[in-house]
């Protein structure tokens, strides 16, 4: 099975570089990590990870028009917002932009990958050889 891969964005290089300990330990490949939207985005659009894990509270470009920009790259990615900020207007604005998943800090990680691999998964049932299953399954 190939390497799942992340990119991984948050307003100090130590939560990153814990993260990435981490999501390398768990059999993850980390492409990439930074401190700022704005460098961000060109490292995502290249890299192409298959998934974000960004905060809201960023130099630059915050979390949240990261988000709307990587989505604009049209390519499948799938975004996980982790953050302290979890009033229920910030998760909706993080959800209406295009996160998949937002969670709120202090965080599980293995819950975070168990997301992370449901999300995965979600993907693959919509790929066109699933898709075409499910077309001929009948209705009852």
């Amino acid at each position: 099975m190939q390497k799942r891969t992340v990119f991984l964005l948050h307003d100090t290089k130590e939560f990153n570089d814990a993260l990435e300990k981490k999501f390398i330990d768990a059999g993850f490949s980390v492409v990439g990590t930074a401190t700022d939207g704005i460098s961000a985005i060109s490292m995502i659009a290249e890299k192409k990870p298959a998934f974000l894990i960004t905060g809201i509270v960023l130099a630059g470009y915050d979390g949240l028009s990261v988000i709307s920009r990587v989505k604009a790259l049209d390519f499948p990615i799938k975004i996980i917002v982790v953050s302290a900020l979890s009033r229920e207007e910030i998760i909706a604005k993080a959800m209406n932009v295009g996160a998949d998943y937002f969670m709120a800090k202090p965080y599980n990680f293995s819950v975070l990958v168990e997301r992370m691999n449901n999300l995965a998964e979600e993907k693959s049932l919509t790929n066109g050889t699933h898709a075409s299953v499910l077309r001929k399954t009948p209705l009852e």
